[in-house]
């Protein structure tokens, strides 16, 4: 399970939203209103729903890019913890961070194949190395992408996410340290957005 930090995974869910690509759902009869996607000039934005369609997806039709994507978020990964605690008896669960498969792989794939017991293998280790942009990063200016990741990392920052990452790290030290796991609401207010 490779575990990335949240803000770069709402990072990259807005830029894919904003993307000329990436339409996975259509929303008919229903009129997407979603601030930041939502266009006049592009009648698309009305109907077109991107990535997963998570349970109480229709409270979100109207709600900030942010707030769907972090939404987004926190229903996938409250899902695998889900998973993870059901099968945890049946299953070898490995994390791998992203942060360090970028910044050193060959150890962090050293890491990964000791824990399977597995023969390293230096030709995937050199494919790692490759440094390729990704067709979301062509769809959305740097300059933008900053600001993106401004907004990213404050929308992340209330206590959901939190938990969900204290979860991860509690479901990968240990079998007893799982915890059960139960889904607060997310509840917004005119000033702003708490979880």
């Amino acid at each position: 399970h490779i575990i990335r930090d949240p803000a770069s995974c709402v990072t990259g869910l807005m830029c894919g939203w904003l993307h000329h690509g990436f339409f996975k759902h259509r929303i008919c009869p229903r009129i997407l209103e979603i601030e930041r996607y939502t266009r006049t000039d592009q009648p698309w934005t009305t109907e077109w729903w991107k990535f997963d369609l998570p349970p109480g997806w229709a409270e979100y039709t109207y709600r900030r890019l942010e707030e769907v994507c972090r939404f987004q978020w926190i229903s996938a990964n409250e899902h695998i913890l889900r998973w993870v605690q059901r099968h945890r008896k049946d299953i070898q669960y490995i994390q791998v961070s992203e942060r360090m498969l970028s910044y050193n792989p060959r150890l962090e794939m050293a890491r990964l194949f000791d824990k399977l017991r597995l023969r390293s293998d230096e030709s995937l280790v050199g494919a790692l190395k490759c440094d390729r942009r990704t067709m979301v990063s062509y769809g959305v200016s740097d300059e933008r992408r900053a600001e993106i990741r401004r907004i990213a990392i404050a929308i992340t920052d209330c206590m959901r996410v939190r938990y969900i990452m204290e979860a991860y790290r509690d479901a990968g030290s240990s079998p007893s340290r799982i915890r059960v796991f139960t889904r607060p609401r997310i509840r917004t207010h005119a000033v702003g957005t708490t979880g």
